[in-house]
């Protein structure tokens, strides 16, 4: 995927005033200015155990964090899951990853509005989900489609034309599906790029993820041989 051209030089994500995402380099954003604007949730993602807590005192390790969501239900659901808390004897693991997904999934009433398209508005995404290291290099990043109910090809085939006119040096692989409409896969020395098309009776939408295959990401990305 050639980024050549950013979408400004930090650019936000706002609802209702879509941004051209096919310029925007992803590794290189500030992924919480990107996502300033939206109403999001932000996981520390702990890895396996290897500490014990040898204190009289638990320890309190940030675990979910909501941002610009004002659902009173929803924040006192999630405030018990504000942190992990380890007590005396008990084995933790250091930050893992940090997975930040707009817009949380349990919202009763979310804001779907388009935040960017790829290349054409035609092609809109309104939901995100990106994957981090605890050094906040990006992993993956998973853009969505709302809801396209019976409609939805034109549009996916659009962005497949476009996709493989600019990863033309990748290892292209299609993977038929039962609902008729063909996923895409481009294998890149530097990432993996996935397009699939989800369809359900009157439920069609389609996303595009992005894995990056680099040195900071060594372990995280092991179905992709990283």
């Amino acid at each position: 995927m050639n980024s050549c051209k950013s979408e400004g030089v930090n650019p936000v994500l706002e609802r209702g005033k879509p941004i051209d995402l096919a310029k925007v380099d992803f590794q290189k954003l500030n992924l919480d200015n990107f996502f300033a604007k939206l109403a999001y949730s932000k996981e520390n993602v702990m890895g396996a155990d290897k500490h014990t807590n040898i204190k009289d005192t638990p320890i309190k390790i940030k675990w979910f964090t909501l941002y610009n969501i004002t659902e009173q239900p929803l924040i006192e659901r999630y405030k018990k899951r504000e942190n992990h808390v380890i007590k005396k004897g008990e084995a933790y693991g250091d930050l893992f990853s940090i997975d930040r997904t707009a817009p949380l999934l349990s919202m009763r009433n979310p804001d779907l509005r388009s935040f960017g398209y790829w290349n054409s508005k035609e092609i809109g995404f309104s939901s995100i989900y990106t994957s981090s290291t605890a050094n906040n290099k990006l992993i993956r990043i998973r853009l969505q489609t709302g809801n396209l109910h019976n409609t939805g090809l034109k549009e996916y085939n659009a962005l497949l034309t476009d996709l493989k006119a600019k990863n033309k040096g990748a290892t292209f692989k299609e993977q038929p599906q039962s609902t008729g409409v063909t996923n895409y896969e481009w294998w890149a020395k530097d990432k993996v790029i996935q397009l699939s098309f989800g369809k359900s009776e009157d439920a069609n939408f389609f996303e595009l993820a992005i894995a990056y295959l680099n040195p900071d990401t060594k372990g995280y990305l092991k179905e992709f041989g990283n």
